[in-house]
């Protein structure tokens, strides 16, 4: 019987067809920021090997009546590749996501210390931790305060500035919390919907002062370019209240970094990923920190505007 007569079995292309179409979905889901398809890719992956096994005992059975054996144990193959290399694709995922996310998050942040500097220009002083009421009372976030400097005036319209940030009214704003306030694609951590790691620091000496209307450059004797004003929190809050990071110079340190905590997982093969905060700093600039390297000093020296000490090698 001539080769060209004898039909290939079906059940071979689909298993071919299933193999490549697992692998391919795999390598997107690699450098997806957007859309996580490992489980589809597991799916797919597991139905190719089924169907491969099957159409081989098929045309065991059925041979020399039926080909496509190379088809089916290529489909198996690819699979079987693909996920024996695993390992190796979760460093470069991390990686590739971890350097999308920085790069989301540096830009967002960029965003909102220049809204800083145009609210300073406008009201000739950075905004204060908190709008409060007559008696001193916090009641919304300075998040809220500096929307109409981020292209959100008509949100910023919305609230009702004499009163607390889960009042009836102000709470129903909480869902359309700007983009900027929130977790880049890729980064590792979710936060609940509303939440925000964005943060200011609020102490003594610090860039925000409780009851305060700081100026730039007056009130930064340190320079500008050495104070951070806004920091990624250790964990997230609502955007609109009130709740910020407290420093006081002779206790710890308040807890920070939160988006980027770091990772060392077996499948990281070696290449831990370290603890990393972006930060805002008072001359408009934005840097990366790493938490696991910079010391205890040179990040209170960072802290304070008004210190007079000098940087360490480490900053």
């Amino acid at each position: 019987m001539a080769s060209a007569s004898i039909p290939i079995s079906r059940w071979c292309c689909l298993a071919f067809l299933l193999g490549l179409a697992s692998v391919l979905l795999g390598l997107v889901s690699i450098v997806s920021l957007e859309v996580d398809l490992q489980a589809l890719t597991v799916a797919l992956s597991i139905l190719a090997l089924l169907i491969g096994v099957a159409a081989l005992r098929q045309i065991k059975r059925r041979t020399p009546f039926i080909r496509g054996r190379s088809l089916a144990r290529w489909g198996i193959g690819l699979v079987v590749a693909f996920w024996l290399l695993a390992p190796a694709h979760q460093p470069f995922r991390a990686r590739l996501h971890d350097a999308a996310a920085r790069t989301y998050a540096t830009n967002y942040m960029m965003q909102i210390v220049l809204a800083m500097h145009n609210y300073h220009d406008t009201h000739k002083h950075l905004p204060s931790p908190a709008i409060c009421d007559p008696d001193g009372k916090p009641l919304l976030s300075w998040r809220v305060a500096i929307l109409p400097f981020i292209e959100e005036q008509k949100l910023y319209d919305r609230f009702k500035l004499d009163e607390q940030w889960d009042s009836p009214h102000n709470i129903k704003l909480l869902p359309e919390m700007p983009v900027i306030y929130g977790v880049p694609p890729g980064a590792v951590v979710i936060a609940e919907p509303g939440t925000t790691f964005c943060q200011v620091i609020v102490g003594p000496g610090a860039a925000f002062e409780t009851g305060r209307e700081l100026r730039m450059p007056g009130d930064f004797p340190d320079g500008m370019s050495n104070t951070i004003l806004v920091v990624h929190g250790g964990r997230a809050v609502p955007w609109t209240k009130p709740e910020d990071l407290t420093y006081d110079p002779k206790g710890p340190l308040p807890d920070m970094g939160g988006m980027f905590p770091g990772t060392r997982s077996f499948w990281d093969l070696g290449f831990a990923r370290p603890k990393l905060m972006i930060v805002g700093l008072g001359d408009a600039s934005v840097r990366s920190v790493n938490l696991d390297r910079i010391s205890e000093p040179s990040l209170r020296h960072a802290i304070t505007r008004n210190g007079g000490e000098a940087f360490t090698s480490d900053w």
